[in-house]
C-alpha cells in the first residue's frame, strides 16, 4: 500500500477531519445567529434549527442524526 491509501486510513485522520468539521460548524452557527441577531431577538426554535442546519452544512449532510444542542 502506498504512503496515501494509508494517510486514507489512518484514524488520526478521521479525528482531525471530525474536530475540523465541529470547528466549522461552531463557525458556521455563531456567524448566523450573529446577522440574524441583527434584526432582533432569536427564538429557542430558530437557534435549534440554526444549529442543526449549521450540522449539516459542516458535515456535508453526512450524519445520521442531528442534534439542536450540539
Amino acid at each position: 500500500m502506498g504512503q496515501a491509501a494509508n494517510k486514507l486510513m489512518d484514524p488520526s485522520q478521521s479525528v482531525r477531519s471530525s474536530t475540523f468539521a465541529k470547528w466549522e460548524k461552531w463557525f458556521l452557527f455563531e456567524t448566523g445567529f450573529y446577522e440574524r441577531r441583527t434584526h432582533g431577538l432569536v427564538s429557542s426554535e430558530e437557534l435549534n434549527n440554526m444549529m442543526e442546519q449549521a450540522q449539516r452544512d459542516a458535515f456535508h449532510n453526512a450524519l445520521g442524526e442531528y442534534h439542536p444542542h450540539f
